[in-house]
């Protein structure tokens, strides 16, 4: 038998607009008369359908430009396409705007405080952790994605940048690759750091070399080519940033007429539309967008149902093998 609010209402002894907001995540409880509701509501054997927590809803999508401005850069839009076709088909509405001028950090401040319309808001990218204290005084729940801050008390949603790049590593030489280098990016990433540290770690683990000559840094990705010159002695395996780096490597390396993966191999991360794009197609270590959105469109729900402690959710990336890399061969 479906059970109702009236019987949650009168077994703890509250009106069923009271168990209606505790369900719901509404404002107007204290956090003991919650508390007590939704386990009651448990120890019944309540259903709540999901879909009606975000159902007729309004939502923030807060990113930078660069992430939808740049030419092959799809990661972010493509989790910001997959969370509002979610939203979309469940009756709500998700509104993409930019967060890096003080301008505009102070406009959407004043958007979520003075309108009172917004139920949540999805933040995708790194952020300064100013920013995000400041979003996590904002009185509704904030989902990060694709980052993490052990400092701020957020919900989020991320990849482990250290442990991948580790693996990814683990994974060349496990295919008899002993010379391993790394193209970054020139800009500053906390991701980028750890990945570099990541890949370190797997080479001292393994006893292989760190030649500096391998560890590159790439000026400009959107030069089509590799933007910074290439040492004399190749190694025999390079993991790039990002799958835009591996294509330019690749272009830069068959001008030279060196061949991958017979010559070099090629691994990359983030499992972008350019690593199909490109001949050959690209070994690249990521997630599917959609598992981002599913997970913050989840997280969002719960969160509106009971707000309680932030939450941290660690996604595994997966190895999409194809033709750019090989085993190595004496």
């Amino acid at each position: 038998m479906k059970v109702t609010m009236k019987q949650i209402a009168d077994k703890v002894g509250v009106s069923t607009v009271a168990v209606h907001r505790a369900i719901t995540g509404k404002p107007g409880l204290s956090d003991s008369m919650n508390k007590k509701i939704l386990s009651a509501a448990e120890e019944l054997g309540y259903v709540y359908n999901t879909k009606r927590l975000i159902k007729s809803r309004e939502f923030l999508f807060l990113t930078k430009r660069i992430y939808f401005l740049r030419e092959n850069e799809e990661f972010y839009s493509s989790i910001y396409y997959n969370l509002k076709n979610l939203c979309d088909n469940s009756g709500a509405k998700l509104t993409l705007h930019f967060f890096e001028s003080e301008e505009e950090k102070s406009l959407l401040e004043n958007l979520i405080l003075s309108k009172n319309k917004i139920s949540g808001v999805f933040v995708a990218g790194q952020f300064t952790i100013k920013d995000l204290i400041k979003l996590s005084k904002l009185p509704l729940p904030i989902v990060i994605i694709d980052f993490y801050s052990p400092i701020v008390p957020l919900n989020y949603i991320y990849l482990s940048s250290y442990e991948d790049a580790y693996r990814l590593t683990y994974y060349a030489i496990s295919h008899g690759h002993k010379r391993i280098g790394y193209i970054s990016a020139a800009k500053t990433d906390l991701s980028l750091t750890d990945r570099f540290y990541g890949i370190r770690k797997a080479l001292a683990d393994f006893q292989l070399p760190y030649k500096k000559e391998w560890f590159l840094k790439e000026k400009d990705e959107a030069s089509n080519i590799l933007s910074t010159p290439l040492p004399a002695e190749l190694p025999s395996v390079f993991i790039c940033h990002c799958d835009l780096t591996a294509k330019n490597l690749i272009t830069t390396l068959q001008w030279q007429k060196i061949r991958v993966p017979q010559d070099i191999s090629v691994l990359s991360f983030d499992n972008n539309k350019v690593a199909l794009e490109c001949t050959p197609q690209i070994t690249s270590l990521g997630v599917n967008k959609s598992d981002f959105a599913n997970s913050a469109i989840s997280l969002m729900q719960e969160k509106l149902k009971t707000p309680g402690e932030p939450k941290k959710i660690l996604l595994q990336a997966r190895l999409f093998e194809r033709e750019s890399f090989m085993p190595f061969k004496k």
